[in-house]
């Protein structure tokens, strides 16, 4: 007994969190359905990307600032979290979470450069870090 054919999915390449890409054979001048001109329809396309470009990307990072990834126990992000609500607006403190994390981090790398490094500012790493289990623990 054969088995069937794999069949082929019509989503591949897909993203759900991205809008769908126009289809140049789709697109007439004006940006609708129904054109019949390859050449019009692939500028058309050309055209719009910039535009579904920007539409994907609505963070607004601010200028100097870049995201951090890290892994932390829950306890200590929900009790940071709550910090940061209760000092919005304090006359001293952090306005948002993301400034109480830059302060802590910059707090604990001042002791970590006393302690390690001669009180000298640490070389930045290059490239990626190393993941997983810390080698000798």
């Amino acid at each position: 007994m054969s088995r069937p054919a794999p069949r082929k999915s019509g989503l591949g390449g897909r993203s759900p969190a991205l809008p769908p890409q126009p289809n140049p054979e789709d697109m007439t001048p004006d940006g609708g359905a129904g054109a019949t001109d390859p050449a019009t329809a692939a500028a058309t396309a050309r055209a719009l990307t910039p535009r579904l470009q920007r539409a994907r990307s609505t963070k607004r990072i601010p200028e100097g600032k870049v995201q951090l990834t890290a892994y932390i126990p829950a306890d200590v992000r929900a009790e940071a979290r709550g910090a940061a609500k209760v000092l919005m607006g304090a006359v001293e403190g952090p306005n948002n979470l993301s400034e109480l994390v830059a302060e802590a981090i910059e707090e604990k790398l001042e002791r970590l450069r006393k302690e390690f490094n001669g009180g000298r500012p640490f070389e930045p790493a290059q490239g990626p870090l190393p993941s997983g289990p810390t080698p000798g623990a």
